[in-house]
């Protein structure tokens, strides 16, 4: 069961695909914690508000402390900030529930949030994403947030 998620948009082990098809199985089931790439955490929780995906991860601590910032938008199923799919702190996930909410309602709020990521465009490869964003959201940027998003007004 996943933490902060209603039963109703709880995380199946076989999620339907925002893009129309499944998501590709590995083996069966969801990708385990110690199943992803070495150079990117793999304890990350998917979960789905109003069929978009979003992923949390409760850090040990620290973290980078870079500011990212962008537009939120809905992206082949997947909350984007500009480019990026966040992974947001556990406590940050009804903020970013909010966003998606926002953005649904036609907006495009402008939203901040501390931490650091895995860019493509910056000598990163697919396999250096988390598999559980990568089976969801495709070969995108991955920001890791280490502080809450905030919005910009």
């Amino acid at each position: 069961m996943l933490v902060g998620c209603d039963a109703a948009e709880e995380d199946s082990s076989r999620p339907d695909d925002a893009r129309g098809g499944e998501v590709p199985e590995s083996g069966g089931a969801e990708p385990e914690p110690g199943d992803g790439p070495t150079g990117a955490p793999d304890s990350i929780d998917s979960h789905r508000h109003d069929g978009v995906w979003l992923f949390s991860l409760d850090p040990a601590g620290g973290g980078d402390s870079a500011l990212g910032s962008g537009a939120a938008s809905i992206v082949d199923g997947c909350l984007v900030i500009g480019e990026e799919v966040v992974v947001w702190l556990e406590d940050d996930l009804d903020f970013a529930r909010s966003l998606i909410d926002s953005v649904a309602a036609g907006e495009a709020p402008k939203v901040t949030v501390g931490g650091g990521g895995i860019a493509l465009g910056e000598g990163a490869t697919v396999d250096d994403l988390p598999m559980t964003v990568l089976s969801r959201c495709g070969a995108r940027d991955v920001w890791f947030a280490s502080a809450p998003g905030e919005r910009l007004e």
